[in-house]
């Protein structure tokens, strides 16, 4: 195998999906560092995609999009499938990594005629993937680790030469930053001195999204026992539960 030139990794679930590949995306960038990495994801996570250096360029894909298309015009439908085929065509990629577990994003990768196209096979799922490997779902281990699985699958485990143990990491904007400097500095707080809840989430679900999120009595219980600085076995138990 040479060294592709250009490789597209493939996400398009919510914020927090996204951030678990940048383990694999900073594995990716140590092993081939000439080559580029594009990202393609949905609407949300696009802008902290593009803030990210290690990626040249993020692109969306949105299912919701196709399938509100092709509600109204069968034909309307083609015609955009098409052209999205098109733009993964043009791009002439080398290798795909795959976490959408879309059969159809995996028939578009097959027919834009990407040579090396690694994923997850979920439920046969895969099935257009040159290397796959068969999960029945993130079990006993951080999804994280499932994503860098993939690039073991893709350049084998002798070669890797790559930490297992590598932080993810979220690109935020200048902007952002500043922003978030100037609150802290209104509300007199300093780093490492305070800790965020976000009692929300799981937008990638739509009607289902209330199945992911906690109950708020959890978060109210949580931050009770963060503020009594509770050690981390507590916590654990407290997520279980």
């Amino acid at each position: 195998m040479n060294d592709p030139k250009r490789i597209l990794i493939i996400n398009t679930f919510g914020i927090g999906d996204v951030l678990f590949t940048t383990p694999l995306l900073s594995a990716i960038k140590t092993r081939f560092p000439q080559a580029s990495v594009y990202f393609l994801g949905n609407e949300r996570t696009l802008p902290f995609l593009k803030n990210d250096p290690r990626i040249d360029e993020a692109f969306c894909y949105e299912r919701d999009d196709f399938v509100a298309v092709y509600k109204k015009s069968p034909i309307a439908f083609l015609c955009k499938w098409h052209g999205f085929l098109k733009e993964i065509r043009s791009r002439q990629f080398d290798v795909i990594f795959d976490m959408s577990m879309n059969a159809g994003l995996g028939l578009v990768c097959k027919l834009a005629g990407i040579p090396y196209r690694v994923g997850l096979d979920y439920k046969g799922r895969g099935r257009w993937l040159t290397h796959k490997l068969s999960f029945k779902g993130y079990e006993n281990r951080h999804v994280a680790e499932y994503y860098l699985d993939l690039f073991d699958l893709w350049v084998g485990e002798a070669e890797r030469g790559v930490d297992r143990h590598i932080p993810m990491k979220l690109i935020i904007s200048q902007e952002d930053g500043a922003w978030a400097n100037g609150f802290m500095l209104k509300e007199g707080l300093s780093a490492g001195k305070f800790f965020v809840m976000y009692p929300g989430g799981g937008a990638s679900w739509g009607k289902g999204a209330g199945l992911k999120r906690w109950p708020a009595v959890k978060f109210a219980k949580l931050a009770e026992n963060c503020n009594h600085k509770c050690d981390r076995e507590e916590l654990r138990k407290l997520h279980r539960s």
